[in-house]
């Protein structure tokens, strides 16, 4: 390691989704004391593993160039870092519906604009697939894999323990107060000192965090208590269904024999909030409100897929989710470090395939002034 005693310092990461590993371990790799802190008992177990764990190659957003260029920058650094944990082997179609936001003739002027490679495909290869043609307006066929997360949790685990990251597990943070030129990161077992604190969980705010004059609190933000249903289905040939751009559906293969999870924006959502603290948590959630979105989730699925047939379900995926406060016009997923006081860095991950730039953004942030 070469020498950085100019810029070593302690660090506390508060959540160890991939989001919060990714920083830790570039960090560490720079020099700096990491302790990573997680609730749960293990990494990349609420958001991260509660997704569709797709890696977006930007198609997903013509309404929002930015977004769509820092998942290609993303996903282009997801290759090159950890490409073999994901799956290409599936075909995938974006499907802009009739009444879509965005009309065939846009989309396809800005899958020329962002460069990335997509075949327009007839509306007949849909039926044949099981999927309903008769509101859809064009489809492409796209490469946009999926993230096989069991074997990347393993690799990270391992990379944690070799870059030397404390990772302390089951570890609920109950408050940070800055005491003098310090962070002071308390749990239920220790108070720690630290000289950074990046906060990179969406269960942000569930602590507060304060200097000696006021307590700090992120910008405003839009709160999602988001369920995913996991299915096993009569599907020989795995194949991904995107349909854009609106309140339509997201069907992918999880990496498992015939089982798909499914995402549509309004079933799934199912608590919706605009704050500056995090409004309520997964245990707040009634049987009787996962059931109705499982019901509209399903009745959009037959809708959208009439061809495939559900077998079984396996438990959902539930999870806090947060995105930029007032996007639903733009439909802006930008992630960004929001800089909260000095030494302080609140994580906007909205993306996974976005986690690696941040992570570099984070080191960079800490390293400029060597």
């Amino acid at each position: 390691m070469s020498d950085l005693s100019k810029v070593v310092g302690k660090v506390a990461v508060v959540g160890a989704g991939i989001f919060g590993c990714l920083i830790s371990l570039e960090l560490s790799r720079k020099g700096f004391s990491v302790k990573l802190f997680e609730e749960d008992k293990t990494i990349l177990n609420r958001t991260s593993r509660n997704n569709c764990l797709r890696m977006h190659r930007g198609f997903h957003y013509p309404r929002h160039l930015s977004t769509a260029l820092q998942s290609i920058r993303g996903y282009n650094l997801f290759i090159d870092s950890y490409g073999e944990f994901l799956n290409h082997n599936f075909d995938h179609y974006y499907v802009v519906a009739t009444d879509s936001k965005t009309s065939s003739e846009v989309f396809r002027d800005f899958i020329s604009r962002i460069e990335q490679k997509a075949t327009q495909v007839d509306l007949i290869q849909l039926e044949r697939v099981g999927i309903r043609s008769t509101q859809v307006a064009s489809a492409w066929q796209v490469s946009e894999p999926v993230l096989d997360l069991q074997a990347f949790r393993v690799q990270i685990l391992q990379e944690l323990a070799e870059a030397q990251v404390e990772l302390l597990l089951g570890r609920e943070v109950l408050e940070s107060k800055k005491s003098g030129e310090k962070w002071i990161v308390s749990t239920r077992r220790e108070e720690l000192e630290f000289d950074y604190v990046f906060i990179a969980t969406h269960s942000s705010h569930s602590f507060p965090i304060s200097n000696s004059s006021h307590v700090i609190d992120f910008p405003e933000q839009e709160f999602h208590l988001t369920q995913v249903l996991v299915a096993h289905v009569n599907q020989p040939d795995p194949f991904g269904l995107t349909v854009i751009d609106g309140d339509y559906i997201t069907i992918l293969p999880t990496g498992s024999s015939n089982e798909i999870s499914i995402y549509a924006p309004t079933p799934s959502r199912i608590r919706v909030a605009t704050s500056e603290r995090r409004p309520f948590k997964v245990a707040d959630l009634t049987q009787l409100e996962l059931a109705d979105s499982q019901s509209q989730i399903l009745e959009r699925f037959s809708f959208w897929v009439p061809g495939l047939r559900i077998f079984s379900l396996e438990p959902p995926w539930i999870a806090l989710r947060r995105v930029p406060a007032h996007s639903k016009t733009t439909d802006r997923r930008d992630s960004e470090l929001i800089g909260l006081a000095p030494g302080l860095f609140g994580v906007m991950g909205t993306k996974l395939d976005h986690a690696i730039e941040i992570s570099r953004l984070a080191s960079e942030l800490l390293t400029s002034s060597d």
